[in-house]
């Protein structure tokens, strides 16, 4: 093997493995999904060998940037697993439908821009409450009732 294809691979392994620890995935739980045995999946991390088409394909359904892995260079506009959802509804619509789309983003706007809130997780004993809003001071909330 030529040493420029050995350190593309070095390389792509690499970027692979930052890809898999971004989505949560072990070496082990990914080669699972794929049916792939976990020294695959090392070989393809290490730069032993190449993943395959189908392979790479499976990734980018993860949600994986297959062209960052493939190149190093991040997708130009990467678009989510919601916006792809939303992108795919969106193209069934008759023309109707899509005026409708457009009239509720337009609605939708804002004038002002849009107020970071504060989050603050309160805890109780073994119960903890999420509590998302304007929180501007210390506030406790008591959930449930007293045992009689």
């Amino acid at each position: 093997m030529s040493n420029e294809k050995s350190e593309y691979l070095f390389l792509l392994g690499g970027r692979l493995a930052e890809e898999r620890l971004k989505t949560g995935h072990t070496q082990r739980s990914l080669a699972e999904l794929f049916d792939k045995s976990s020294r695959t999946q090392i070989k393809y991390e290490s730069g032993e060998t190449a993943p395959d088409a189908v392979f790479l394909h499976g990734l980018h359904i993860l949600g994986m940037d297959v062209h960052y892995i493939l190149t190093g260079e991040a997708s130009p506009n990467p678009i989510t697993t919601e916006e792809k959802i939303v992108l795919a509804a969106y193209r069934k619509l008759d023309d109707r439908g899509k005026a409708g789309v457009f009239g509720l983003l337009d609605g939708m706007k804002l004038s002002a821009p849009a107020v970071k809130r504060k989050q603050k997780i309160i805890f109780q004993g073994n119960i903890a409450q999420q509590v998302t809003g304007d929180i501007v001071a210390p506030q406790t909330i008591k959930a449930g009732r007293k045992k009689k």
